[in-house]
């Protein structure tokens, strides 16, 4: 198979991308392409969990909890205030 100038371009390029400055770089790609491939864990990395949990509802916070733990956590919280 011979090796044409894409060949030539797609190596040159991923050779010397280092090169660059990140931002020059990072332009080509969106946002959600730089996030693509990252553990959710470092997705989350540097967020406060204020932050993270303030894009979901009350229910969806309280999904998969325990109707016993939500009771535990509300009385804990009515014993502090």
């Amino acid at each position: 198979m011979p090796y044409t100038m894409d060949d030539f371009n797609r190596d040159f390029t991923q050779e010397h991308l280092y090169l660059l400055p990140p931002e020059v770089v990072f332009k080509q790609f969106s946002l959600e392409d730089r996030l693509r491939g990252l553990p959710p864990e470092d997705r989350l990395k540097g967020l406060s969990p204020d932050v993270v949990f303030e894009q979901f509802s009350p229910e969806e916070r309280l999904k998969g909890l325990s109707p016993e733990l939500i009771e535990a956590y509300l009385s804990q919280l009515k014993k502090n205030h």
